[in-house]
């Protein structure tokens, strides 16, 4: 089957995929399929104290600036880089005190593993302007299913309301179908 990661290959582009841990969700052999190199706690470029779940967001945050600066270097080749966090993930966000220094507290670890990926974001976005590659990166932020959870006011709030997917884009509106 044909998927984006033959599509980007045929385009001339480099491919990354960053992920805590390769084996979850059996990512590892999907990505594998479609010819995606996955970059995981196995085979960073950077050292990182390995987790449960592999690496904090934090640590994938970190390698993702080493990896773009290694992809950057070649000038010719465009490069698609992909990031799955995996702190906010169900049912209560897993904590990295690390993140205390940028984060104040919350009312509960899925609220501060929250604004902690929320934070990580943006320093990657400015670390990409201060590469001067924002004008030339288009950045996808999307989930890969709705948001689980229960017995916390945040889940409850979101109860209340209607749940989607959602896509947030530096990519003009005009330029997507």
């Amino acid at each position: 089957l044909t998927g984006i990661g033959h599509i980007l290959e045929k385009a001339g582009y480099n491919t990354r995929y960053l992920i805590g841990n390769a084996d979850f969700g059996g990512v590892k052999d999907l990505l594998t399929a479609y010819h995606i190199p996955v970059v995981s706690e196995e085979n960073t470029i950077g050292e990182y104290q390995k987790v449960d779940h592999g690496l904090h967001d934090h640590d994938l945050f970190q390698e993702a600036k080493l990896q773009v600066n290694e992809l950057s270097q070649d000038t010719n080749a465009p490069f698609a880089l992909f990031l799955s966090t995996v702190n906010t993930h169900f049912p209560n966000g897993i904590y990295d005190e690390r993140m205390e220094q940028y984060i104040s507290k919350k009312d509960n670890d899925l609220e501060f593993s929250v604004s902690s990926v929320d934070y990580l974001i943006k320093d990657f976005i400015t670390y990409i302007k201060a590469k001067k590659l924002f004008e030339n990166t288009a950045i996808f932020i999307f989930p890969d299913h709705l948001f689980m959870g229960a017995n916390n006011k945040v889940t409850d709030n979101l109860e209340k309301s209607k749940r989607e997917l959602y896509l947030l884009t530096n990519v003009s509106e005009n330029k997507l179908n």
